[in-house]
């Protein structure tokens, strides 16, 4: 628990389950771009982490990845294929800008209780929205709060998608 910092060497390729499962003091983390999957509950509980970058490469986001992470306020996901699965970000109320990439498919009950002020989704088509059992946003937190950015000439699918049932603003982005 008094481990502050990570830099994960540029041989791995994935981080295994629990692997810093709660590591309280942990602050900041480097993923390299060799790692393409991040297993459940890999950094659960870390609630001195404040922001985190996902790499490109990364392809799989398991359940419960940052669940807990209750000082996490920022994530960037990079552009890789890739799902995001159940209670990712759950317990993250600190969490208030997400960056997802252009091939990202697919959100499962990620962000339900995050107070997510602005989320930008890079994807031209609108990713699907998987409920499992709950929603992947908490309307109550997102409708009339947070603003989903979106690339230009998509605004019309996001809108015409599950993605307005969450956001009521949203705006094509530069």
């Amino acid at each position: 628990s008094s481990l502050a910092s990570v830099t994960i060497g540029n041989g791995v390729t994935s981080i295994e389950m629990l692997a810093f499962s709660g590591c309280s003091s942990l602050t900041s983390i480097v993923i390299p771009n060799r790692v393409t999957s991040i297993a459940n509950s890999a950094f659960r509980n870390c609630t001195s982490l404040t922001s985190v970058e996902i790499p490109d490469n990364v392809t799989e986001i398991g359940e419960s990845v940052f669940n807990g992470c209750s000082s996490l306020a920022s994530v960037i996901i990079g552009d890789g294929g890739i799902s995001i699965a159940d209670e990712a970000f759950s317990g993250c109320s600190s969490l208030t800008s997400v960056t997802v990439g252009s091939s990202v498919t697919n959100i499962v009950e990620a962000f339900y209780d995050s107070p997510i002020s602005e989320f930008h989704c890079y994807a031209a088509n609108p990713p699907e929205l998987v409920y499992s059992p709950y929603a992947p946003f908490n309307p109550d937190k997102t409708k009339d709060k947070a603003t989903l950015y979106v690339p230009i000439g998509s605004k019309t699918a996001y809108e015409d998608s599950k993605w307005s049932t969450y956001f009521k603003n949203i705006v094509e982005m530069n």
